[in-house]
C-alpha cells in the first residue's frame, strides 16, 4: 500500500504472492539493503568498562550516582594528550552510554505494578530514545508527541514519539526524521499492531516526500520490546521499510545486564540514524507516489478480522 515494501527478519509468509515475492527474494533484499550500512562493533575496552560499571551497580557495590558519574566520565571530551591505555569512546558509543545513564534513575529493584502507557513512554521509552538519538549540534529534539504533525497537510493520526531536527540557520525547525508508536502490552490484537505499523510507514513516507530525506527511522514498542525500522526511497515509486534490530528496554534493575548483549545492535541504530537520516543530496520528487491514508486501512480492517482472514504482518517478540 502507498508503494511501501516491508522487509522483515521474518519472510516466510505463504499467503503472499510467492511467485512475485518468494521468501528467498525478501530475505536477499533485506540482506542487500543492510549490507549498505556500516556496522561497527563496540571497542572491547569500552564495552568492558561499561559492563563492569553496570555489573557493580546491579550488584549494589556502587550507588546509582557513582554509576552515572563513572559512565559519564567515559564520554568526557578529551583535553590533555591521551595515555596509551586510556578509554575514548566514539560518538556512537557515547550515545549508547548516554541512553543507559538516562535509564538508571527509573530502574528499581522491586516488583512493579503493570505499567500504564504513559508510565512506559515517559519513564523508559523517552529517556532511552532521548539518550540514544538526541543531539545538540544540529539540535535533534527527541520527545513524546501524541499530536497531529502540523507539517503534514492532511494528517489525522498522531505519532506517540518523534524526533525534530533544528538545522535551518542553526536554530529553526528543519525536518522530522524519526517516529515511534508505543503500546503498553504485547497482549493486543495483531490487527491493531499492524495498523500502528502502517501509521509509522505513512509518517515516514510523508517525511521523505516533504523533506527529501535519505532515510527515516521508526520504532514500534510493545510492552518493553522495541523493534527499529528504517525507510528509504531508493527506487522509483517503491518505499522500502527494513527491519533493523529488536531488543528489550530494561524496566527493572535486574534486567539492565541483558542490554549488554545488544550493545552492537544499538551502535548500529545510532550510527544509521546519525549518518543516514538526513536530507538527500538528490532530488527524490520524480520517484514519489501518492499516499493512502490510514482511513483506507480502517475500511479493510474488518476483512482482517480473525473469523475472515488473519493479519500476517506479525512482530514476533
Amino acid at each position: 500500500m502507498s508503494g511501501i515494501l516491508v522487509l522483515q527478519r521474518r519472510s516466510n509468509y505463504e499467503d503472499l504472492p510467492t511467485n512475485i515475492f518468494p521468501p528467498s527474494l525478501l530475505t536477499a533484499a533485506r540482506t542487500e539493503i543492510l549490507s549498505k550500512y556500516k556496522r561497527n562493533t563496540f571497542q572491547p575496552h569500552v564495552r568492558s568498562a561499561v559492563q563492569s560499571i553496570i555489573q557493580q551497580f546491579v550488584d549494589e557495590n556502587i550507588t546509582e550516582t557513582r554509576a552515572k558519574i563513572e559512565l559519564l566520565s567515559l564520554c568526557e571530551p578529551v583535553v590533555t594528550p591521551l595515555p596509551q591505555d586510556s578509554i575514548e569512546p566514539t560518538e556512537y558509543e557515547c550515545a549508547i552510554i548516554m541512553a543507559i545513564v538516562a535509564l538508571l534513575s527509573y530502574l528499581y529493584d522491586c516488583d512493579m505494578k503493570p505499567l500504564s502507557e504513559a508510565h512506559l513512554n515517559s519513564s523508559y521509552v523517552h529517556p532511552f530514545m532521548h539518550g540514544l538519538l538526541s543531539a545538540k549540534k544540529p539540535a535533534k529534539v527527541a520527545h513524546c508527541s501524541n499530536i497531529i504533525p502540523e507539517e503534514f497537510d492532511d494528517a489525522v493520526d498522531r505519532p506517540d514519539y518523534k524526533i525534530d531536527v533544528y538545522a535551518s540557520s542553526g536554530y529553526r525547525f528543519s525536518y522530522t526524521n524519526a517516529y515511534g508508536e508505543v503500546k503498553k502490552s504485547s497482549n493486543v490484537s495483531v490487527t491493531l499492531l499492524a495498523k500502528d505499523f502502517y501509521r509509522l510507514c505513512i509518517f515516514s513516507k510523508e517525511a521523505i516526500d516533504q523533506y527529501n530525506l535519505r532515510n527515516v527511522l521508526s520504532f514500534q514498542v510493545t510492552a518493553n520490546s522495541v523493534t527499529f525500522f528504517t525507510m528509504q526511497l531508493e527506487f522509483p515509486f517503491l518505499y522500502t521499510v527494513t527491519e533493523l534490530v529488536r531488543l528489550r528496554i530494561p524496566t527493572k534493575k535486574c534486567d539492565l545486564l541483558d542490554l549488554m548483549g545488544h550493545m552492537d545492535n544499538l551502535l548500529f541504530v545510532a550510527s544509521l540514524y546519525q549518518d543516514h537520516c538526513v536530507i538527500s543530496e538528490n532530488d527524490l520528487s520524480p520517484w514519489r507516489c501518492d499516499t493512502l491514508s490510514s482511513a483506507y486501512l480502517d475500511v479493510i480492517k474488518n476483512k482482517l478480522a480473525p473469523r475472515k482472514r488473519t493479519c500476517n504482518l506479525t512482530l514476533d517478540a
